[in-house]
């Protein structure tokens, strides 16, 4: 048998397993679940010495969020224990992600960055509100 024909054949099962799967019959494909650690969002955003507000718009969160992850009341989840998982391993890159016109190297005034942040986010707000009211 030739190679083309082992690679079809291979091909052809994976899409098989795949069709089977989707028609609900799990015994023929393996699902992974990524386990994703709590995040102490207080501890985080007090290591990354910012308000909860800061913290909030810096990371494109709203405030009541923040507060309530802080206080119990709500538990972040999927996407948003995600983010925080990479926000407290690696908060320059996200801030890069989000803020690519926002130079920020976090040995600087990380308030006043967040601030900047959160003045343009106003800003786009008002302006966006403003076209189309009209």
């Amino acid at each position: 048998m030739n190679m083309a024909r082992i690679a079809f054949e291979k091909i052809m099962a994976g899409l098989e397993d795949a069709l089977a799967y989707a028609d609900g019959d799990s015994s023929r494909g393996t699902v992974h679940q990524v386990k994703v650690a709590d995040v102490d969002i207080t501890h985080l955003r007090e290591k990354l010495g910012l308000s909860q507000d800061r913290f909030a718009a810096l990371f494109g969160l709203s405030a009541r969020t923040v507060r309530n992850w802080e206080q119990g009341v709500r538990h972040p989840e999927g996407p948003a224990r995600i983010l925080l998982q990479v926000i407290d391993r690696e908060p320059e890159a996200v801030m890069r992600a989000l803020h690519a016109s926002v130079q920020v190297i976090f040995d600087a005034d990380k308030e006043q960055a967040a601030l900047h942040v959160a003045e343009g986010s106003a800003h786009y707000r008002a302006k966006r509100s403003k076209v189309s009211n009209g």
